[in-house]
């Protein structure tokens, strides 16, 4: 029998562990917690996706064709493929995927371009030198940053799901792919485990994964 209590317990264990992140990044008092706070979210956030395969896997044959519609979100959707290379990267790499600005501006370097910069500390002056777009930041002093995973860059999402994102800041970003993986595993739920048939499955007994 599948207990009502346990379909996806594990996918929903990471969902929360996803939302707690984004509450610590609103809550962070610096930088370095606030950017743990970004990591730990885009861990717990493939992890969703992860576990609820896991937990699919004695429906896999049914499964797997209804999950690729969301398959292939997460790889066109602009903020869904940025929080899934973002991941990646930190995984496998070193470089940033937030960032503070620094006096509410924002430098956009052209890919492989360089810049020097100055800062002149009893004048109160930057200058920098290079190609580049100096923009005003506002809001949130907190920014996504470029990514690059085998050789392709993936910039900051402006749009997701075909509407244009008026923040595309860490938190709101996230906010944006933890509903996405919410209604995946609602809508899932109601797919292939709907309350009047939550005892066997189709004959299929619920797997009986560790925690």
């Amino acid at each position: 029998m599948v207990d009502s209590e346990d379909i996806f317990r594990r996918s929903k264990r990471e969902l929360r562990g996803a939302a707690a992140a984004i509450q610590a990044m609103r809550d962070a008092k610096d930088f370095d917690a606030y950017a743990l706070a970004w990591q730990t979210f885009l861990d717990k956030l493939e992890k969703v996706w992860v576990k609820a395969e896991r937990e699919c896997q004695h429906i896999r044959n049914r499964f797997e064709p209804w999950q690729a519609a969301f398959k292939e979100l997460r790889k066109t959707d602009p903020v869904l493929r940025y929080l899934h290379q973002a991941r990646h990267a930190d995984q496998h790499s070193i470089q940033p995927t937030a960032c503070e600005s620094l006096f509410g501006f924002r430098m956009e370097i052209p890919p492989g371009g360089t810049v020097d910069v100055e800062i002149d500390k009893e004048k109160g002056q930057l200058r920098v030198h290079g190609a580049c777009q100096i923009k005003a930041v506002s809001g949130s002093r907190h920014m996504l940053v470029p990514i690059t995973n085998r050789g392709t860059q993936y910039n900051p999402p402006e749009e997701h799901l075909g509407q244009k994102l008026e923040d595309n800041s860490p938190p709101c970003v996230a906010e944006k792919g933890l509903a996405f993986y919410e209604d995946f595993l609602l809508q899932a739920e109601a797919k292939f485990f709907p309350p009047a048939a939550r005892g066997d499955v189709d004959g299929e007994r619920h797997a009986d994964l560790p925690c």
